[in-house]
């Protein structure tokens, strides 16, 4: 009986100290996700989120998140995170935020676009070059196809985000398998 009472205090100590926290102090700042972008936000307006893995030839791998909210004014706001395995087992890392989007008339293809926060290759920063991807929702469920994705192409200067969320720059089919995809294009 004493191990479960003191289990349950060290329980209540540990959720009253992050309670006491300020939310800037209990995220740390690399790790952070979306929180900006609350469930609120996306139910109410045009949205993309998901998560993709995918498999290339040559031994490349891409596993990146991401999620964004267009609100009535047009403003979009949102985040990706990128971890890209090289042919030559370099790996990259990538924060960015979501500039843009554009969902498609099929209502389940989103052109999406931003620019990097955080990210090297080697020693090369890559902060503020741009990256662009599509995706597609093909549904929820057993019965539904399995959702499709492109790789993030990044490290472009220019307008090469917006660009692809007007006209679709990056609407290239991926050759490599797509292990995983989960994606939601909520129009």
């Amino acid at each position: 009986m004493t191990k479960l009472f003191n289990s349950a205090v060290a329980v209540l100590f540990g959720l009253a100290l992050l309670s006491s926290c300020n939310k800037d102090e209990a995220l740390d700042p690399q790790l952070s996700g979306t929180s900006d972008v609350t469930l609120e936000e996306r139910a109410r307006n045009a949205s993309v989120s998901g998560h993709v893995e995918l498999d290339s030839v040559g031994g490349r791998m891409q596993r990146y998140s991401f999620t964004a909210v267009q609100h009535k004014n047009g403003t979009v706001k949102g985040e990706f995170q990128l971890f890209d395995i090289l042919n030559d087992s370099t790996t990259v890392v990538i924060h960015g935020d979501v500039e843009c989007f554009t969902i498609q008339e099929d209502g389940i293809t989103a052109w999406v676009g931003g620019v990097i926060e955080r990210g090297m290759v080697d020693s090369v920063s890559l902060v503020g070059a741009e990256a662009y991807w599509t995706v597609v929702d093909n549904g929820q469920g057993g019965n539904a196809d399995p959702d499709e994705a492109t790789e993030i192409a990044y490290g472009f200067e220019g307008v090469l985000a917006d660009d692809h969320c007007a006209e679709g720059l990056g609407t290239f089919v991926y050759f490599g398998p797509i292990v995983r995809a989960n994606v939601k294009v909520k129009p």
